[in-house]
Order: structure tokens, then sequence, then C-alpha cells
């Protein structure tokens, strides 16, 4: 292993730095624990222009800089910089790190004297990853969609679908593999998590903007370690200067729930978002409508809504009609140009369908496209070719979606990506919002606006200040649409798709995606816990959750009750149940906070109980169910509860139990069951 040049210490943290910016070392002193074992050991890397060469590389070990320390702080100053060929570049480069109590706080700053232009920065970046403990399993939580982990990183990174670039193979987004997982979208937090059952180590990007940030996650199998770190990308011209905001390194007792309370830490700073009406933080879930397929074939009349409505009412059911595809065109057609079919009585028949669901104590919230754009509508030629996305050489970036049901012509459309930060594109999107009013609904979707890849806009039109701060823009998109639907209608909300923590707080409601693990996965696992124990009052649906397993472990995570896919009877039933379920418990659901694991012990193979804590402050739910869904009997220890517990099945059945001071409560589980505990 590399010995550094230079120590920064204090009682709770030993970092281990060289002259070329390198660190070697990094020491949680309460524990013992060495987070880095390399013998080649990084630090930082820059991408450069060079002529029309668009990605020359100035790497750490090729620089020597300055080292001071001062107290808690450290700065690596390189008054030049030498890159790939031996060039020489007039640039400095200043990087601090400053321990802050048990955290190290880095910064870099860039003043660019050179011909040419800074692309892209990786700092922090940290190599020597192995094993935090011979004697436990290591996992890597990472902020895929609403989360993921993945076991053992030493030896599954990379994972399945990886971007091989910058001259390894980083982690991707799987349905992404173009680049490393990016902010804010494709992930929907900056921040990542080493750790085992006892400790970890948080890694953040702590900027109160929110710029395109790449999470960088990369195997080297010929050092049998891995690299962790935050690239930026700030282009920085000749003549200019740029400092980055914070970048924050925090070992941790425990596992990752204390890297996800440091971050809500951080967002809490930025502010606490949108307040959404009341209706809208009581729900309990939405009810999905379609009408016309992308292949304009007619799937149900307006009227559906109604039938689909009053069967709801029937069997004591009332969650929000979510209805996609009402539009003429079809789904996935024609985006931004929106008519009432005409085949389906056109506006008329639509706000009568509308009108009659309020009537009767329902709500509708109709769908609408917060990204694409028809690259055959209209719009397009007069405006959106001018307003959508543009990569360095001036083209569009581009979309495509096919939804086929009986042939294979592939791709169906071909869409453009509006640029969130153009003024035009509020103004398509305020239309909307007009539109979706006037015809009497109570809310608007506007589909992929919470999530999808952040590209860097190079359009020097658009008002964003550098390419990476485009998606920025979207973050004030969302609050300007909010109080403009807030002055017109208090109680109309605005739901996304997808999710991300910049955009969602910003939003009523998200129509979630990655929600539950697949029964086969294996190594990387969804683990939407990750963002609702960071942001337990943001509201996301459950999507795609089909077996009783699923819903078990949606219901438990918090999620809102997603119907739109037709299931069979039993599950069809289970699910009306933990709707009903949802609604007598929203004292937890609605107004309380979701707390995960805190304060519970469980015993009981393959079992899971997560806990809410209620407005209160001293009432606390459990939700326990067997992950593959069989008959088993639980154990569970919550601090500081009382003798008392009452006990509920999904049927609402409830009863009271008592337990001696001192011991577990325990109770049985039947096959593909969860069990409600409510303790004080």
């Amino acid at each position: 292993m590399t010995e550094p040049t230079s120590f920064l210490e204090n009682e709770f943290l030993k970092l281990g730095i060289e002259t070329n910016g390198c660190i070697t070392s990094l020491v949680n002193k309460k524990s013992g624990t060495e987070f880095l074992a390399s013998d080649a050991p990084s630090g930082w890397k820059l991408i450069t222009s060079m002529g029309e060469w668009r990605e020359h590389q100035v790497f750490d070990h090729a620089n020597a800089g300055k080292v001071t320390l001062e107290g808690d702080r450290a700065e690596i100053r390189f008054e030049e910089l030498t890159g790939e060929e031996q060039a020489r570049l007039d640039i400095t480069l200043t990087l601090t790190m400053t321990l802050q109590d048990e955290e190290i706080e880095a910064r870099a700053t860039v003043e660019n004297r050179s011909h040419e232009t800074v692309r892209e920065i990786w700092f922090p970046f940290l190599s020597g990853f192995r094993k935090i403990s011979a004697q436990a399993s290591d996992h890597l939580a990472l902020p895929m969609t609403i989360g993921a982990v993945l076991d053992e990183p030493a030896k599954n990174l990379p994972f399945g679908k990886y971007v091989n670039q910058g001259g390894g193979r980083f982690f991707a987004y799987e349905s992404w593999p173009h680049y490393p997982l990016p902010y804010p979208g494709v992930a929907s937090m900056p921040w990542m998590d080493f750790y085992n059952e006892e400790e970890g180590l948080y890694l953040g990007s702590h900027d109160s903007h929110s710029p395109t940030t790449a999470l960088l996650a990369r195997g080297r199998p010929e050092q049998s370690d891995f690299q962790l770190g935050i690239g930026r990308y700030p282009f920085v011209a000749p003549g200019e200067t740029w400092a980055s905001a914070a970048f924050v390194l925090r070992p941790h007792g425990g596992d990752w729930h204390a890297g996800a309370r440091r971050y809500r830490e951080f967002a809490a700073a930025r502010g606490t978002g949108t307040a959404s009406p009341d209706w809208a933080r009581r729900l309990a879930g939405v009810q999905g409508m379609f009408h016309i397929e992308q292949n304009k074939h007619i799937v149900h009349p307006y009227s559906r809504l109604v039938d689909v409505f009053r069967a709801n009412a029937r069997r004591g059911i009332n969650l929000p009609l979510f209805v996609f595809s009402w539009f003429a065109a079809g789904h996935d057609s024609d985006y931004p140009e929106y008519e009432a079919s005409p085949k389906l009585g056109g506006r008329d028949a639509l706000r009568q369908a509308i009108r009659t669901v309020k009537a009767e104590g329902g709500r509708v919230i109709l769908y609408t496209q917060g990204r694409l754009i028809d690259k055959q509508t209209e719009y397009y030629r007069r405006l959106g070719a001018r307003i959508c996305l543009k990569n360095e050489d001036g083209v569009e970036y581009i979309d495509e979606y096919s939804f086929n049901h009986g042939g294979t012509v592939y791709p169906g459309k071909i869409f453009a990506l509006a640029c969130p930060s153009t003024e035009e594109w509020y103004e398509t999107l305020r239309g909307q919002i007009d539109l979706v009013m006037a015809l009497g609904a109570d809310g608007i979707l506007f589909d992929q606006i919470a999530g999808e890849p952040p590209f860097l806009c190079f359009d020097k039109s658009h008002p964003h200040a550098k390419p990476d701060m485009a998606f920025d823009g979207k973050v004030r998109l969302l609050k300007r649409l909010q109080e403009y639907a807030a002055r017109r209608d208090p109680e109309f909300i605005i739901m996304g798709e997808l999710a991300c923590d910049a955009f969602l707080s910003e939003l009523d409601l998200s129509h979630g995606y990655s929600t539950h693990p697949a029964p086969d996965q294996t190594r990387l696992r969804f683990f939407p816990e990750l963002y609702t124990y960071t942001f337990p009052a943001h509201r996301i649906t459950s999507r795609g959750a089909a077996t009783i397993p699923a819903l078990n472990y949606v219901f438990a995570a918090g999620l809102l009750l997603e119907c739109f896919q037709p299931l069979p009877p039993k599950e069809a039933a289970y699910l009306d149940a933990l709707i009903k379920l949802r609604v007598r418990l929203s004292r937890f659901f609605a107004e309380g906070t979701f707390l995960d694991t805190d304060g519970v012990r469980v015993e009981g193979e393959g079992l899971a109980a997560k806990a809410f804590l209620a407005k209160d402050g001293e009432e606390r739910m459990l939700v326990a169910y067997q992950r593959d869904g069989q008959a088993c009997r639980a154990k569970l220890t919550v601090d500081g509860k009382s003798d008392t517990w009452e006990i509920i099945g999904p049927d609402g059945e409830s009863t009271k139990r008592t337990t001696p001071a001192g011991k577990p409560m325990e109770f049985e589980i039947p096959a593909e069951e969860l069990r409600v505990v409510l303790v004080r």
C-alpha cells in the first residue's frame, strides 16, 4: 500500500494525502477501519479540450502540487497541470479537504487561464475499496431510480448494464447504459453508501442547485477492488474560474440509514418544497385508466371513467382516476398537442364524465407529457426544434417509443426532448394546466418529468448558464407551475412520473418505477426504502406490484397503492383490502413518518418488519410480512414500547394483546399475508 505524504487527523478521522492529490488512507478512528487499501490510489481526474480533441485527460498521478496543512484543513494546489502527451496547461487546480468532526468536506476550484475548456472533473475519486470487515457482507447503496443495493461490490462491480467509458466499466442504470449513473433524474439522489450492518462510508454531493452529476462506481478486477467518486461537468471556459459546492465523505456506525439521514439533513436546508392540498396528502393510491392506444385502437369510451369509479365505490374504494391516453392521437403520439377524441364524443363527453365522477365524490387526474416533443407535429416545426435539448454538435437528443400489441414495426414514434430551462417550455406546460382545468380535472400528470437522463444541453440560446445546469432549471420550472396552478385552484395537484428528490420536492406525487424487488433479483436489488426513508413525505405510487409478496412489500415501504393492470381475483381482493387498511391507518401513512427498521428488532427467517411513527410522536405502527409469502411465526421487539399492543390483519380485524416487559411480541403470520402491529 502506498504511504501517504501528509496526514489530516482529528479524534474521529485520519486521512492520508499524497502531493499529487491521491487519497491513500481513510480511517474511521472510532472503529479502527481502514476503508482504502491499494497500491494504485487515486484522488481526481480532469478532462479538458485540446484543440479539436474533446477528451484530453489530466491524471492525478502525473502532477505534483503543494500541500498545505492548517489545523483541520488540507489544501493541495497545482499551479499548472500536465496532461496526456506531456501537454502543459495554464490551469490552477486547488483541492481542499476539511475535517468537520466526523466527516470530510471536499471542494475543488479551477482557475482556467489556458486556451482550452475544462469539461469534466472527477473529485473526490477514491480507489482501494475492498472489504469493510472480513466477517460481514458488504453492500453498496445506490440511488438508481428510487433505490438499489448491490451486494458484495468488490466482486460484483460492474454489474449488468454498465457503461464502458473513461478507461473502465462504470455502473450504469440498466435501462440507460450510456453513461454513469446521473443525477438529477436517473439517480434519484446524489449520494452512495458503502456499508455492512455495523458501519459504512457515505459519499454525497451537497449542492443547493441541481447540476448534472455522475455517481462513479467502477470495479478494478486487476486490483481486486473498486472505486467510488463523483463526476461534474463544469465546462470552465478560458478565462473563467469555477468553484464546486461541497462533497462530503462520512464514515459512520450502522448501515445505510446513517448515510440517508446525512443526506436528508442536507436536503432539508434547501427547503421543504410544495405544500400539497389535504386530499393529495391523504391518498391511499390511484386508479389507472387507458382510452386510446398508440396504434389508435380505442380501448374504452370516456363513460368508462364513471363505470370504474362506481365499481370501486361498490367495493368501498375511492381512488383518483389517473387517466392516460384520453386524447385523439393515442398514447405517446403528437405531444404536446392534445385534443379530446371526436370519436369518443370530444371535449363535451370527457368533461361530462369528469363532472359525474366529481359529483359522486371522486377525483380525476389527466395525463399530459412533461418532456417529449413529437417530431412530426406542427409544434415541433414551429417551436420545438428550437427549444429542445442539443448535444455539443448542435444536434437534438431523441427518444423513441413503440407500444406494439400485434405487430413488430419499430419505432412507433420519435421524439425530441424539451429543455426544461426554456421559457417557452414553461408556457407550454402552463397551457396544459389550463387545458386540463378546463376539462374539469383535479390534477395533471406531467409524464417523465420527475426523472429520466439529465442531458447536458449545449444550446447557448437557452437561459441555462452552462450545459450542466439545464436540469436545475427544471426545479424552477416546477416551482412556477405549482405557483400558477395554486393561484387558479389551491386544490389542484401536479403529478410527475419517476423519482428524483429535486423534482419531487416540487410535486404532489409521482407515478413510481422499480418500486419492488423482482422475484429473481440477485446481487442487485431494487430497494425503494432507500428513497422512502430519506424522503418519507414524498408520495410515490407502487408501479407494477401485481403479486401478493410485491403488494406486501410496497405497502410496508409506504408507497401509494396503484391499481392499473387487471389482477387475478385473489390479488385484486387483497389489493382492495390493503387500500382500505391504508385509509384506516392514515395517521401513519398520510400524517406520520416512515422509519423503516429504526428501533425494531426482528426474529424469524425471511421476516421483514417496517416501522412508521404517528404524528403524535408516540404511537408506532409495524408492518410485518414474510418475504417469500410463506407462513411464519414472528418475534418483534420495539424500543420503548408499552406492554399492550394491537394486531390487525388485512381483513381489518384487530386484537389487543399484552406482552410481559422485556419479551418480544410474538404472533403468527399466515401464508401470503401481512400483519400490522400498533404500539405505544
